[in-house]
């Protein structure tokens, strides 16, 4: 799979969890579901991050802006 079609997965996967913390966060819970709601979010947020904090560092890899034994040259084209 080429690294541009990992990081288009990538972002895709971040723009899903930030429309599920939207509907969490615009839904009404009743009180005893409202604790659960939040951890929800929480969880929502946190894979969010980190989905968009790989699609960056995948997209420096991609440009070749890594410094000099940050990673090393990768090929852009990544075994399934």
């Amino acid at each position: 799979m080429h690294l541009a079609a990992i990081i288009a997965e990538l972002e895709g996967a971040a723009q899903q969890e930030a429309a599920g913390i939207h509907v969490l966060e615009t839904t009404r819970f009743e009180p005893e579901l409202g604790l659960v709601a939040e951890r929800c979010i929480a969880s929502a947020r946190e894979r969010a991050d980190a989905l968009a904090q790989a699609a960056r560092r995948l997209r420096v890899l991609l440009q070749g802006d890594l410094a000099p034994g940050d990673v090393g040259r990768a090929s852009p084209t990544v075994s399934a």
